[in-house]
């Protein structure tokens, strides 16, 4: 079954939201695997975009009594998603919000051997953020990152490394899909968060994915607080670029011309971005102004 254009289009009026990399190199796609991109992008976007964009931004007050209702929500998207990947396309909700989403998974991930896995472990991830869980330590933050990054981009290197015929994907793999995604999404992760380490903070913490254990070491140590959390989290970054190199060859060398080229892209602009973080570590900072700079510290308690 080849999924219809009009639930595609659907599919690609969310994907595009934002002109994220992720969205722009992706273009460059085969047309088959460009279907099966909009259909999982769509899927796991939505599910972040309204757990980050609509109930986290929402005050303490209506936080709490909003929080029955997201986790609905949540097991919703996580009910429709398992029956579009393992069930029948048949007895898909044609009134959830995202019903065109769901048919096109169900067209794309249904038909491949990628699985249910992804999906289950974002929704442990999204949990987390509704029931406002802590990361108290580093360990923490690995088992979050595990659904909010790694499952992501498990998912997508799947659709760079998978043969694709007519309807049907398929990957022969001989190492865990999720083992060979781990260290490349958590290096991206931590890029992505020194980027927006003022902004995050200033807006309250609520979408600052930090352990607390990261904020005691520093509160232990003399400097500037604000700059000593953006050079440790760098430092985390370098640990984790340098393990994923091996990984980051792996894949290459099972992917086709053009798969490399999107994914020697994406990741480019990741790896742009830590090398001038690296020459000037405090750029992230000094590009915002001394109100949101003084917001951000008072938000992770790094006022001195």
């Amino acid at each position: 079954m080849m999924p219809d254009q009009c639930d595609l289009d659907f599919c690609a009026s969310i994907t595009r939201r934002g002109g994220s990399n992720l969205w722009l190199v992706s273009r460059a796609l085969p047309k088959a695997k460009r279907s099966l991109f909009a259909a999982t992008y769509a899927s796991m976007r939505f599910i972040d975009d309204y757990v980050d964009d609509e109930y986290q931004l929402l005050c303490e007050h209506e936080r709490i009594s909003k929080q029955a209702e997201a986790l609905s929500v949540l097991e919703s998207w996580k009910a429709q998603a398992r029956q579009a990947i393992t069930g029948s396309a048949s007895d898909l909700d044609p009134h959830h919000a995202i019903a065109p989403v769901f048919r096109a998974m169900a067209a794309t991930v249904g038909n491949s051997d990628l699985g249910e896995r992804p999906w289950l472990a974002l929704s442990a991830a999204m949990h987390s953020d509704i029931q406002n869980s802590p990361l108290e330590t580093w360990d923490d933050f690995y088992g979050y990152a595990e659904g909010a990054t790694v499952a992501p981009t498990a998912v997508y290197l799947y659709i760079l490394l998978c043969k694709n015929e007519g309807s049907e994907y398929q990957l022969d793999l001989e190492s865990d899909l999720f083992d060979l995604a781990r260290e490349m999404a958590i290096f991206c992760y931590l890029v992505h968060i020194i980027r927006d380490l003022c902004k995050d903070a200033a807006g309250g913490g609520r979408l600052l994915t930090v352990p607390r254990e990261l904020l005691s070491d520093i509160k232990q140590s003399d400097g500037p607080m604000l700059e000593k959390a953006c050079r440790s989290l760098l430092e985390r970054a370098d640990h984790h670029r340098l393990k994923m190199e091996q990984a980051k060859a792996d894949s290459r060398q099972l992917m086709k011309s053009r798969e490399k080229l999107v994914f020697d892209g994406l990741l480019g602009i990741y790896l742009s971005m830590h090398n001038q973080m690296r020459e000037n570590p405090l750029a992230s900072l000094q590009s915002n102004s001394e109100t949101l700079e003084a917001q951000a510290r008072k938000a992770l308690g790094l006022t001195p």
